[in-house]
């Protein structure tokens, strides 16, 4: 039987690959109308967040919503980035 490691690192969304999920850690911008929008759209701290493509925009899925973000949207949100690998039995 197999079981999972998981390793806990941050980044920010902009830097994620595809797949990647985790929990939003802060949002940061020093332009406050960038942290208002992620609020109205849901996007806070503790808020479960997958990245599911970045290109022709970044489309992430956050909580129950699919959400289309501007660059400097993602750029703001800062994630903690669960990774699992399987462990092989000794």
């Amino acid at each position: 039987m197999f079981a999972k490691a998981f390793t806990v690192s941050g980044s920010s969304l902009q830097l994620l690959h595809p797949g990647e999920e985790g929990i939003v850690n802060k949002v940061r911008s020093n332009d406050d109308r960038v942290v208002q929008k992620l609020e109205a759209m849901g996007i806070a701290p503790g808020t479960s967040i997958t990245l599911e493509k970045r290109y022709p925009a970044f489309t992430v899925k956050a909580g129950q919503k699919s959400l289309v973000l501007e660059e400097q949207l993602a750029r703001a949100i800062y994630v903690r980035v669960f990774d699992s690998h399987p462990i092989s039995p000794s």
